[in-house]
């Protein structure tokens, strides 16, 4: 077995004991599935948003999800989804003082969905979300959805809950059907949805490990490389006598 090969192998081995000794770890920076206002929230095709605000500082999401309810008259209805997540540093809308979702900081694009009278939408990272989890610079964030494509009889929307048992947000939802963002209230209870969102702390430990390793293996195996050229001994040198 050539020297490269067999060391090749240790890295490898120490690569898995280290992620094996650093699992990836999250905690609930955000809880609003407890409190149950029987009641949804039906916008049709317009773009609404619930600005939370996050608890803990671990800030590198790495799950995220919401319940959501989708009615299609179709037997085979094409409707897709689309969730974003904003800060909140857009600018004012007319006659109010609170900022808008501004910059975007995650953008699903367009996917299919899945009709359901108790939906349940889940991001997770490596999947929907980056690999190493999607970092929020900001413990004050709105989460948005969209549908697209309903028809006539079609009708989609989220559930409300109120109060969150994790984190903290506002009495209002934010809505926009295309001409801009505004306020959306009511006097008979908060606009606010079910979500459940857990982040692990930045950088990831077992990410880390893996990074510096892995550099390692690179530094070695040119070192090696030049050493020995294609993985062979130094041939002897015949000397005449």
């Amino acid at each position: 077995m050539s020297r490269v090969s067999s060391l090749t192998k240790l890295l490898l081995f120490v690569m898995f004991c280290l992620a094996s000794a650093f699992p990836l770890t999250a905690e609930t920076i955000f809880d609003n599935s407890a409190n149950n206002l029987s009641a949804s929230f039906q916008f049709g095709g317009m773009e609404v948003g619930d600005e939370i605000q996050l608890a803990s500082t671990a800030r590198c999401v790495t799950n995220f999800s919401f319940q959501y309810f989708l009615y299609a008259a179709e037997t085979d209805p094409q409707i897709t989804a689309r969730v974003r997540i904003y800060l909140n540093d857009g600018p004012l809308p007319d006659f109010d003082t609170y900022a808008t979702p501004g910059s975007v900081l995650f953008d699903s694009g367009w996917f299919v969905t899945t009709p359901a009278f108790y939906g349940n939408l889940e991001l997770s990272a490596g999947s929907e979300l980056p690999a190493g989890g999607l970092y929020l610079p900001s413990s004050d964030i709105t989460w948005s959805v969209q549908f697209q494509g309903l028809g006539s009889g079609d009708s989609a929307g989220v559930y409300l809950y109120s109060p969150p048992v994790v984190g903290a947000e506002l009495p209002y939802s934010w809505a926009n059907a295309g001409t801009g963002w505004f306020r959306s209230t009511s006097v008979q209870r908060p606009f606010n949805f079910e979500a459940i969102m857990q982040a692990s702390d930045v950088p990831e430990t077992s990410s880390v490990a893996l990074i510096m390793v892995g550099s390692s293996l690179l530094i070695i195996r040119r070192l090696y490389a030049n050493i020995w050229p294609n993985d062979k001994s130094p041939e002897p040198i015949a000397v005449e006598p």
